[in-house]
């Protein structure tokens, strides 16, 4: 598997498809609970915490804006009239953080407002207004954006230690993967100094080494299902996430790092997920892209029986299965009964390929697995992991079984 294709997994691995109309749904609740005066869960997951959730209930009073703003801390020299991007405290990629934080600092206002406490906020076009108007004031600084990232990342190699504002005692990166944060730290310095060579750079110029981005926000939503708040901070917020979208666009120096970059990223991902972000995140550049949309609709309100997948995923590209019984609404993974009606050696591919077994078991499973009989997604997947052990359940799921894997095509 390519770099770039481990990476798309990765950011599949902890996005979600939603259903924009309910979302918008459970803001206005959150909007009443303002109204009201009334601290809750619908306004923050840790709505007990002030800085997070202030006393006042504005959400230009959360910690976010406030560091946006430069009234508490150094302020950033990334922002515009509404928008500033701030280095999130902890180590990216290390822990859970992707990096920089995209923040809209004046939630009141005309434009964005009122009291607007998330990208999704009273309507769709109040929701897309926002979500267009960050992505291009990040698109516009991305260069910026970038060697905050990299100078922030590379700001750990002295003490490792995930929270840098903890004591000696705090938790620090595994050392077995600090050789691979350094070998990192000096893959990203190689685009970075590549970048200042440019003499305007632009988002085009990262994209032209073989970099790009994706924001993250939280919601009313995780693994399709509707919720509580699964944002900390009352204020709209976005994760930022650059990655590696061509291997082979990357300077000549920084290609030597690619084996270590690939065992941080697995890191990366795992730490996300054993820490409940599987499914948690909206990937806003697909959002306003429209990009797969139709399948995602489907996944949400529910596949009849008879109809196609076709995959979509690096390793079930081309695949073509057909549902069996109807699918169950707002789920994450594939269910139910399905009948494998094209490609199987993609499904070979996969075991051959991903699951860490000897070759006569990998047969069996190829053998078991990949005929054109009509078998259940649970017990195919629970047949993978007695043969391949329970470690590996996330990796079979997230390569095979994830919705972000199919499209509906009938």
């Amino acid at each position: 598997m390519s770099i770039s294709e481990q990476e798309l997994l990765s950011i599949g691995a902890i996005t979600s498809s939603v259903d924009v109309e309910k979302i918008i749904e459970q803001s206005k609740i959150a909007d009443d609970m303002i109204l009201k005066k009334e601290k809750c869960p619908m306004l923050s997951k840790l709505h007990k915490v002030k800085v997070l959730c202030p006393e006042s209930l504005n959400p230009d009073d959360t910690i976010l804006n406030k560091l946006a703003r430069g009234d508490i801390g150094p302020g950033t020299t990334i922002m515009d009239d509404h928008f500033a991007v701030i280095n999130d405290r902890n180590m990216p990629l290390g822990g859970t953080s992707c990096g920089p934080n995209g923040v809209l600092y004046s939630c009141g206002d005309e434009l964005f407002g009122p009291r607007r406490i998330n990208l999704f906020h009273k309507d769709v076009d109040s929701t897309m207004h926002l979500a267009r108007a960050y992505i291009a004031f990040r698109n516009a600084r991305l260069p910026e954006i970038f060697n905050m990232y990299v100078n922030k990342m590379c700001s750990f190699l002295d003490h490792w230690k995930i929270d840098p504002g903890g004591d000696d005692a705090s938790p620090k990166l595994a050392e077995e993967m600090r050789p691979h944060y350094a070998n990192t730290c000096k893959m990203l310095q190689s685009i970075q100094a590549a970048l200042r060579r440019v003499e305007e750079p632009t988002c085009h110029s990262l994209e032209a080494l073989g970099i790009s981005v994706v924001s993250f926000c939280q919601t009313w939503s995780k693994n399709g299902e509707i919720t509580e708040a699964q944002f900390s901070v009352m204020s709209p917020h976005f994760q930022t996430r650059f990655y590696i979208s061509d291997e082979t666009k990357l300077p000549r120096n920084a290609s030597e790092y690619i084996e270590s970059y690939s065992l941080l990223i697995d890191h990366f991902t795992s730490a996300m997920i054993e820490a409940g972000y599987r499914g948690a995140f909206v990937n806003v550049d697909r959002l306003i892209s429209g990009e797969l949309q139709p399948s995602e609709s489907a996944f949400v309100t529910g596949i009849p029986a008879g109809s196609a997948l076709i995959g979509i995923g690096p390793f079930t590209k081309d695949m073509v299965i057909q549902v069996q019984e109807n699918h169950l609404k707002n789920t994450n993974m594939l269910t139910g009964k399905y009948k494998l009606i094209g490609n199987s050696h993609k499904a070979c591919s996969l075991i051959l390929n991903m699951v860490p077994a000897p070759a006569a078991v990998k047969s069996l499973m190829i053998q078991k697995l990949c005929s054109a009989k009509t078998r259940k997604v649970g017990d195919v997947s629970r047949a993978m992991v007695e043969m391949v052990g329970e470690h590996n359940k996330e990796k079979i799921n997230v390569h095979m079984f994830s919705t972000l894997q199919w499209k509906v095509i009938n």
